[in-house]
């Protein structure tokens, strides 16, 4: 089996195995071989306006790490969003051989897992529904937008071999702008 052009092989050959080692002591000759520990618990990323919120321990206070979103009748505004992901011991070779080394810190606040794949795909996919919808359909469908990002982003980590759990809106920040201000303000008006 080659994942990215990189040879799977039976353990006890040379080169990436097939079958992860689980969990345990093993008496290994490092000067023989290179063993990769990958995480297989799960992994909470949180992209929030403010660093109380962030799960990235290097976003600086006043740092907005959230994923700024455009609809389609021109509103901009910050969506607070969690995602919940986990690599199976199964696939962790998969994962290594896709990603060499899926938990190295990059030195700027995230690893290589959510740098190379969470990341983008989270971002991409929240721009993309949000302009196909309008800023009050956007605030309006929370739900439905959640679980649509679930299913896409699900499906976007498969190639990826990382199982998603679930992805949250913690918050849609449309309050955060003047132009959401104005917004909420009208309809707020119209209602009364």
């Amino acid at each position: 089996m080659n994942i990215n052009g990189v040879p799977i092989i039976p353990n006890g050959f040379r080169g990436i195995w097939q079958e992860s080692l689980q969990p345990n002591a093993y008496y290994m000759n490092l000067a023989a071989y290179v063993v990769k520990t990958v995480k297989v618990t799960k992994r909470p990323y949180s992209y929030a306006a403010n660093a109380e919120d962030s799960s990235n321990p290097n976003v600086k206070e006043g740092e907005n790490s959230s994923i700024e979103v455009k609809t389609k009748d021109g509103f901009v505004f910050p969506v607070d969003v969690e995602v919940s992901v986990k690599i199976n011991a199964e696939d962790a070779a998969k994962v290594v051989a896709l990603l060499a080394d899926p938990d190295q810190d990059l030195g700027n606040g995230y690893d290589v897992l959510e740098w190379k794949c969470i990341l983008p795909s989270i971002r991409s996919i929240f721009r993309n529904i949000a302009e196909t919808k309008t800023a009050l359909e956007y605030i309006n469908s929370r739900t439905q937008i959640e679980q649509e990002a679930t299913e896409l982003f699900r499906k976007d980590m498969e190639r990826f071999f990382v199982q998603v759990d679930q992805v949250y809106i913690s918050k849609i920040g449309i309050g955060d702008t003047e132009q959401g201000k104005e917004l909420l303000s009208t309809q707020t008006n119209r209602q009364l």
